[in-house]
């Protein structure tokens, strides 16, 4: 589950707000715990947004800090809040869309080291960003931690349509998938594999979707492929939207888009 630090942050500027939104955090956390789920507590600034989104742009570096330093109190709140809660609730950080390696080494330092002070031993997720770049990550030492990707490819057709992404209209009609998107989408996992076992660290592909727009038989087979490729590499994995615009669930109708909910969960 994803909070956006917005929200948290505005939470903490406005006392009045504050323990209503972290109440109702409670309560979502202990019921998923409650039904023998492990949860996965991640802030993202926007929180909804996915790489490649047009919402997810590069910032500049005193925007960056600042940001930075927002999350650094609200992870070590949040930390200590959660201290007590069973181990099958994990933390996950994440850092800015296009931040520099070395600026992401030493923002998930100083983020470890805050939540480490009240959580010594509890799982932490380093949402890395691309697998690409995971030989620029400096692992800190710490054999509590998972590292996260995104999977994006084949971008052009889980993009397709997309506002604000150049290109993404006439992307439009791109189907999944051809031998040589087979290729594009398994590149960034088989990267990812041989970081693992280079490095003993286990894998999560923390956000791979398809956009809404894009027949949900296509969306489904995507969908599907993607999992089977994370699967067979050993990686644990995550579908990255529940009910926006990558989505598998209408709120307004209540209704699940099974054939996308069926590649995820079925044989």
């Amino acid at each position: 589950m994803t909070v956006p630090q917005s929200s948290l942050h505005s939470a903490w500027m406005v006392e009045l707000g504050q323990e209503s939104r972290l109440a109702l955090l409670d309560e979502t956390i202990e019921a998923l715990l409650a039904r023998g789920l492990h949860v996965v507590l991640g802030v993202r600034d926007g929180g909804t947004e996915h790489a490649g989104s047009p919402q997810m742009r590069e910032e500049s570096l005193p925007a960056a800090q600042a940001r930075h330093r927002q999350s650094v109190l609200i992870w070590q709140h949040l930390a200590r809040r959660y201290a007590s809660r069973p181990q099958r609730l994990l933390f996950e950080v994440s850092f800015a869309q296009g931040a520099a390696s070395t600026l992401k080494n030493r923002q998930a330092t100083s983020l470890l080291k805050a939540i480490r002070k009240s959580n010594p031993t509890r799982v932490l997720v380093l949402g890395w960003a691309d697998a690409i770049g995971l030989p620029q990550l400096e692992l800190p030492g710490d054999r509590h931690l998972i590292v996260g990707i995104t999977h994006v490819e084949p971008f052009r057709f889980t993009r397709q349509g997309v506002s604000g992404i150049s290109g993404a209209e006439q992307w439009r009609g791109t189907t999944c998938c051809s031998a040589q998107e087979l290729q594009l989408m398994a590149l960034p996992l088989d990267i990812a594999k041989t970081w693992s076992l280079e490095n003993r660290y286990p894998v999560w592909v923390r956000d791979f979707v398809s956009y809404q727009d894009i027949p949900i038989e296509l969306r489904a087979r995507h969908a599907r492929l993607v999992r089977q490729a994370a699967e067979e590499r050993g990686f644990s994995w995550v579908y990255g939207d529940f009910s926006t615009d990558f989505g598998i669930y209408e709120t307004a109708s209540h209704v699940w888009q099974m054939p996308l909910l069926q590649a995820l969960l079925g044989p």
